[in-house]
């Protein structure tokens, strides 16, 4: 049996600790999984929470009362299902990594634990958020490896000179974001003859906006092909940090060369690109994740500190063309964008 109101109150006064806490109830059986259905340990675990939010307010901490929220939302969202593994599928689609076990409390503590975590992208000019999860911010990318370097169709985050909403999207990531905020002229929006990027994704045009991810890590690797570089055996949970900028693509070869700007040699014993914009005038930094629209349903699981500029950059196209047809990051399109995160209980706030 389970004190739900003494268990409750220990997990409010924690603190920094409530992440533990919360696992140590699930693992306990909080959600009454071993003697109930799914649907019933839903309906119980509400009332209970409910419960103890009127008897005690939860006038503690804004991050205590935005864990609690999560929580009761997590819950809210459980779909009757004949199984634990079922209904995590149907939610977050997660079926498939909680392994074959069929003990519901300790998958349970793997969800609670992803539903917490500091989430990206968001708008740069709202400053606020109650995510009581921290963790160390980066050092500073000079002392790091660069380790992938990828872009997106759209600018993932909303601030500075890029706050034009694309639209809703194809569902993939792909017609949506944010776009470039300022004017073009007509020749630098004049259609190019040749396709700029991998078909099958939707070629690029003049006047589309892109954000470019350099991504760093504290672990000693060599750029390469996807994220998995920036992680190798020797430290399988490294420091990433991610220079993030928003250009604007022009038919015109007087502006910024991505060939140029892309080039990536050793400095000072580390992976850099050297030539990265370093006149963009003001960023933004924040603790939040990886992005892509595959994390719009499920949270990513890597911590990331965010170091996102404002102002945007015109790049020439072609330049665009030639290094998606030969970069050692095997890039060959532009990415899909994850979701804008809103939810002041998933964000982090910007100091």
């Amino acid at each position: 049996s389970v004190d739900w109101p003494d268990l409750l109150h220990q997990m409010a006064n924690q603190g920094p600790r409530l992440l533990i806490a919360t696992k140590y109830l699930s693992l306990q059986g909080l959600f009454f999984l071993k003697r109930d259905t799914l649907q019933n340990a839903h309906a119980l675990a509400l009332q209970k929470l409910f419960f103890f939010r009127r008897k005690h307010e939860l006038n503690g901490t804004s991050g205590i009362r935005a864990q609690f929220i999560l929580l009761v939302r997590f819950l809210r969202a459980l779909p009757a299902a004949a199984s634990c593994r079922q209904g995590f599928r149907k939610i977050l689609g997660l079926g498939a990594r909680l392994g074959r076990g069929r003990r519901c409390p300790g998958q349970f503590s793997v969800i609670l634990t992803l539903i917490q975590l500091t989430v990206a992208p968001r708008d740069l000019t709202v400053t606020d958020g109650m995510n009581p999860i921290v963790f160390a911010e980066a050092p500073d990318r000079a002392v790091m490896n660069l380790c992938d370097i990828h872009f997106h169709a759209g600018a993932e985050h909303r601030g500075g000179d890029f706050t034009a909403f694309a639209g809703n999207g194809d569902g993939h990531g792909f017609h949506t974001g944010f776009q470039y905020s300022g004017t073009l002229t007509e020749a630098e929006r004049a259609p190019v003859s040749y396709p700029v990027g991998d078909e099958a994704h939707g070629p690029l045009k003049p006047g589309d906006t892109i954000e470019i991810h350099y991504v760093h890590t504290t672990a000693r690797t060599t750029p390469g092909p996807t994220l998995a570089t920036c992680f190798d055996t020797s430290v399988v949970n490294p420091q990433l940090r991610v220079e993030a900028f928003v250009f604007v693509l022009v038919n015109d070869d007087a502006a910024a060369d991505l060939r140029v700007l892309n080039e990536v040699s050793m400095v000072s014993g580390t992976y850099q690109a050297p030539n990265m914009p370093q006149d963009l005038g003001p960023s933004v930094t924040y603790l939040g994740s990886t992005t892509g629209p595959a994390y719009n349903v499920a949270g990513s699981p890597y911590q990331v500190t965010w170091n996102v500029h404002l102002n945007v950059l015109r790049v020439s196209i072609a330049s665009v063309a030639a290094w998606l047809a030969d970069n050692e990051f095997e890039e060959n399109h532009a990415h899909g964008v994850r979701n804008l995160v809103t939810d002041p209980a998933l964000l982090a706030p910007i100091r």
